[in-house]
């Protein structure tokens, strides 16, 4: 499919079903998009994901296009009725507890139900309504400003960080800091290369140095058996073709059962969490044939579609488009497809590497003390 994709993201505490409502009001609107409940939200929150590409639309404008995508996302909404609603090219997952620095201009576009708000948040969006920076119609409050996904309403001529401050204040009762956030994202949450051996780990990370001889290695032992040597690339190395080429040299020592390239940083190695796949969710694996056995069977179906490369005595799936990459880039999936797919493989991943060094089906008490 090709890129951009539009997210709406939907937020209902109050009726699970939210994904399943959600997806039948899509498809009686005739739209073509994609529904997956959020992981980790019990069912309160879901996304809708639209590959606006394949619509012939680019970035958000007052265009027959998006006019048209608007009046359906805003019936999609006026049917399925979410407490809140917003519209953007990336999901806010938890608009319980939203994190403004985090999701700034995600807050450009969004959609409330009136019915749902108690009298703080009423005095709120009524005082954005005397400003005209929301509009108040069937029984739902509405606003959009490019970069936000309208959501069956016009776009307005204001600031959009403005109007997303104003929006998000309106719905938390918080202050929103309007500086600009310190640091760039690929200095804040740099690439890493994950390798885990079920040999030395000496050796390997011995093997690293001499072909990778200007990157960190870390052999960091905080999970015992289960710990991959971290390799952090030089700084400004941060391109998917130049880290897979980093991966694909590190499969060439021989030493490594497997490998995960994780371009904006990771979380925990798959297997220590059991009970929470998605804290160890790995991109771009790659696993060693005569280690994997039965395994790559299993992950590659997981990760039907995506491309399959054979790299020395393995094989490489690349799960998707580099995140610096242009907006119009091709997607295998969707971005919320996409992880799912990934938390599925982050499980069978970790439950292998967990009977491969004798780790049982608990977290072991004698080790670290993991905080999720």
């Amino acid at each position: 499919m090709r890129g951009p994709v539009a997210t709406v993201t939907c937020h209902d505490a109050e009726r699970p079903d939210l994904a399943a409502r959600l997806r039948a009001a899509v498809s009686a609107a005739g739209l073509t998009g994609w529904v997956s409940d959020a992981v980790g939200t019990d069912g309160t929150v879901a996304v809708l994901e639209v590959a606006v590409g394949d619509l012939g639309l680019g970035p958000v404008d007052r265009g027959e296009g998006w006019t048209s995508l608007s009046q359906q996302l805003g019936r999609v909404l006026d049917e399925v009725e979410p407490t809140i609603a917003l519209g953007a090219f990336a999901p806010v997952l938890d608009l319980d507890e939203p994190a403004w620095q985090l999701d700034r201009l995600t807050w450009c576009s969004g959609r409330v139900d009136v019915a749902r708000l108690d009298a703080d948040r009423i005095t709120r969006f009524n005082a954005l309504a005397g400003e005209r920076l929301v509009e108040v119609r069937d029984g739902a409050v509405r606003w959009a400003t490019p970069p936000g996904v309208p959501l069956g309403v016009a776009l307005l001529e204001v600031a959009p960080l403005g109007l997303a401050a104003a929006a998000y204040e309106a719905w938390t009762g918080e202050a929103a800091d309007l500086a600009p956030p310190t640091g760039a994202v690929d200095e804040v949450n740099p690439p890493v290369l994950w390798c885990w051996t079920d040999g030395d780990p000496a050796r390997l990370a011995e093997a690293i140095t001499d072909v990778l001889p200007d990157h960190e290695v870390e052999a960091d032992q905080e999970y015992g058996a289960l710990s991959p040597l971290v390799v952090r690339p030089p700084a400004g190395r941060v391109g998917l073709a130049e880290l897979l080429d980093d991966l694909r040299a590190v499969a060439a020592t021989g030493a490594p059962a497997w490998m995960g390239l994780l371009p904006r940083g990771g979380f925990l190695p798959p297997g220590v969490a059991p009970e929470l796949p998605e804290s160890g969710v790995v991109d771009h694996l790659w696993l060693r044939r005569d280690w994997a056995g039965d395994l790559l069977v299993a992950v590659a179906d997981v990760l039907a579609g995506a491309p399959r490369e054979a790299v020395a005595d393995g094989v490489l799936l690349t799960t998707g488009p580099d995140p610096r990459a242009p907006a119009d880039a091709d997607h295998v999936w969707t971005p919320m497809v996409r992880y799912q797919r990934l938390v599925a493989v982050a499980g069978l991943l970790g439950e292998r590497v967990r009977t491969d060094t004798d780790s049982g089906t608990d977290t072991d008490p004698a080790g670290p003390t993991i905080v999720i």
